[in-house]
């Protein structure tokens, strides 16, 4: 592609999708491109006008349009109740305009995980930063003397009516508001009356500390005992805290932990059996046999495994077997491991991981719901509907990221992460050159199709949340790790999903190999015993 071809694409991509944005997929808009034509002209133009205009107009009242919008502030006012509102334009702006006209909000700004510049960053995205608490913003604005400095230069012009753009309506009122910003008047909340009072005001309530003998017998009961008087280390406790996890005093929690005990014991008693059936076949014969493997055996899995070339989870190179393949109960138990491994991170990033019976509910369900006409009537399962609406998680208000394995012609496994807000599914596939382009857009389509009538009558969210009924987008995530192995693809897309929650840090999902697969499933293991199997027998008490 020559190089000013490169350019005016770089140019719109700037324009319509950082400082004009105004659509949840971003589209080039023909006035801009025929503008492009011309390089030097478009680089003149006031963008900066431009993207101010855009942002401020989805900040004030619509137009008065009748028998639609007939009160143009109580629509304003009912926009502004919702729990989240999408900007159009360049909001960014507003964001450093209030941090730097309030130095006490960079109080609040969390530590970032690396303090590498944009120049020195090796990886090819940028790092993940915390984010920031409305809670934070509350305490802020109950500073007793907050101070908001005014960053609008008011000054005399030479003459009167310089620097005025030519359609600008000179307004009273902003010139008394200049001459008191120009005078340094104190401004106070009283002197701001008016306003919405439907709705409760948030009151800061700073956190109640703990008496400190509480926490010091908490930190007893859990810390081991230890013949030397010196506490232990900090990576240690951290370590030893992960066995014992506070379980939930609902009985929802403990009726899904009975659920999973359950499981478990039936997979440990389909061990016991073929153990003794391996025995018996041991005395028939000497030789090495090609037997079924235990549940628990996928879980941990062999060390020394035959290559295989685009054969998937097969266990045999020349037969279509799918005994290797780790079944749906084995992958739902190592989600709800990683849930409550990662449960912090989760619930502060807004991210959820879920049962693969998402996936395959939708596509039991798929051939009925393709039939109908009226789509958005289609009765969704019970097991569905419980997913999106479970408390706390509830699709659209606490969670925007699901993460779920999904199975391919219950052969292979991988891993999706699927962003609700704007409708994107990425892939992580262990295993990419198995299926073309063609046979993946098949295969995800009961997906791409279902989710979003799924998540309007189910989760009904916010109008200006909801991006419409078109079917979801996705894109497969190239440069990972490649599997080529038998029986791996399960863990494989876990571990997957787990980096990429976490913004794929260190040793990245392009830095996996066969020897970390092999360590990999016999931690996770290990981290089922601990998370799931441990917590039932030794349930801990805390003061």
């Amino acid at each position: 592609m020559p190089g000013k071809k490169k350019l005016r694409l770089a140019l719109i991509i700037i324009v319509d999708g950082v400082l004009i944005a105004h659509q949840q997929t971003p589209r080039p808009t023909l006035k801009y491109v025929k503008m492009v034509q011309d390089v030097d002209a478009f680089c003149l133009h006031p963008w900066g006008r431009e993207s101010f205009l855009k942002t401020i107009t989805c900040m004030k009242p619509p137009k008065f349009i009748p028998l639609k919008c007939e009160d143009p502030i109580a629509k304003l006012v009912d926009l502004l109740k919702q729990e989240t509102f999408r900007l159009k334009g360049f909001p960014l702006s507003l964001q450093l305009l209030a941090f730097q006209a309030v130095p006490e909000l960079q109080s609040i700004i969390p530590a970032p995980l690396d303090s590498l510049s944009i120049i020195q960053l090796e990886e090819p995205h940028l790092p993940v930063y915390p984010k920031i608490s409305y809670l934070d913003i509350l305490r802020v604005e109950a500073v007793e003397n907050l101070a908001v400095t005014s960053l609008i230069p008011i000054q005399s012009q030479p003459q009167p009516g310089w620097g005025v753009w030519h359609d600008v309506v000179a307004d009273e009122r902003l010139t008394y508001m200049e001459n008191l910003i120009a005078n340094h008047h104190p401004f106070k909340k009283h002197l701001w009356p008016g306003g919405d009072t439907s709705t409760p005001i948030l009151i800061h309530k700073p956190p109640l500390e703990e008496p400190e003998t509480r926490r010091q017998v908490s930190k007893n009961a859990l810390r081991p005992r230890k013949p030397l008087n010196k506490p232990p280390p900090c990576r240690k406790q951290r370590r030893i805290s992960n066995y014992f996890l506070r379980t939930g005093s609902t009985s929802n929690s403990n009726d899904q932990m009975m659920e999973m005990l359950s499981k478990v014991s039936s997979e440990v008693s389909k061990l016991r059996k073929e153990f003794r059936l391996m025995r018996q076949l041991n005395k028939r014969k000497k030789s090495r046999t090609h037997s079924k493997r235990s549940a628990f055996h996928s879980l941990i899995g062999s060390p020394h495994k035959p290559q295989l070339s685009h054969r998937g989870c097969q266990t045999d190179p020349t037969e279509h077997s799918t005994d290797d393949v780790p079944n749906e109960t084995h992958m739902e138990i190592l989600m709800y491991m990683l849930a409550g491994r990662h449960r912090e991170l989760l619930d502060r990033e807004k991210l959820a991981f879920t049962t693969p019976y998402l996936a395959s509910g939708i596509q039991e369900v798929f051939k009925g719901f393709k039939k109908l006409a009226r789509k958005d009537r289609f009765k969704w399962d019970t097991r569905l509907t419980e997913l999106v609406l479970q408390p706390g998680k509830k699709w659209m208000e606490d969670v925007f990221t699901i993460y779920t394995p999904m199975i391919w012609e219950d052969r292979h496994w991988v891993g999706l992460a699927i962003n609700l807000d704007m409708g994107y599914v990425e892939i992580l596939d262990p295993l990419p050159t198995l299926y073309g382009d063609n046979k993946v857009q098949k295969l995800m389509d009961p997906i791409l199709t279902s989710l979003p009538y799924l998540v309007k009558k189910v989760a009904k969210p916010q109008q200006t949340q909801f991006r419409g009924l078109k079917p979801f987008h996705w894109e497969r995530i190239t440069g990972s790790y490649i599997n080529e192995r038998s029986g791996d693809c399960g863990p494989v897309s876990i571990k997957f999903m787990e980096l990429h929650s976490h913004g794929d840090p260190l040793p990245h999902m392009s830095g996996i190999t066969d020897g970390t697969v092999d360590d990999l499933r016999k931690q996770y293991a290990m981290d089922v015993y601990k998370t799931i199997v441990l917590p039932a027998y030794h349930v801990p008490t805390f003061p």
